[in-house]
């Protein structure tokens, strides 16, 4: 489960990118650190990232585009798991779909919901088979959704 899944797929060279460069501090640390020892996930990441990358002949191409959660783990979904994402923007949603149908699972499913109010009603079996994992970004506002997540956790 993720929680806020976001777009699934970023763009490095979209004026938002560019304006804000955060990618300075993600994305190219992660390049210059992982031929190091002891960086064999962020090589693992970087090469799933690449091959996002290629263009259709299958050329190696700069990494233009990065793979939020819910793509990654679409990469990395075996036959027996499921996935289930969850985007409160409406935009979001609607590229999250776009992004995720490219590389279609059928095991993953996408809600333009709030995900904090849906987990809470909903029983766990609902939503959980055997074991599960929940993807959590930050602390969510308002406070009142905040502590609701809190005690779900609890729960």
């Amino acid at each position: 489960i993720d929680t806020q899944a976001g777009r699934g797929v970023y763009d490095l060279n979209s004026d938002g990118a560019l304006e804000r460069g955060t990618f300075a501090y993600g994305i190219e640390q992660m390049v210059k650190v992982s031929g190091q020892s002891g960086f064999s996930a962020i090589s693992t990441y970087l090469k799933a990232l690449r091959s996002f990358n290629q263009d259709a002949a299958g050329l190696d191409t700069s990494i233009r585009h990065y793979l939020g959660s819910p793509c990654l783990a679409q990469l990395w979904l075996r036959p027996q798991d499921r996935a289930v994402c969850f985007e409160m923007s409406k935009v979001m949603y609607r590229d999250l779909t776009w992004n995720v149908g490219k590389h279609t699972h059928s095991a993953m499913e996408v809600f333009c919901e709030n995900s904090y109010w849906r987990l809470l009603s909903s029983p766990p079996e609902d939503l959980f088979k055997g074991r599960g994992l929940v993807l959590v970004d930050g602390v969510p506002n308002p406070y009142a959704t905040y502590m609701a997540w809190s005690l779900f956790l609890l729960k």
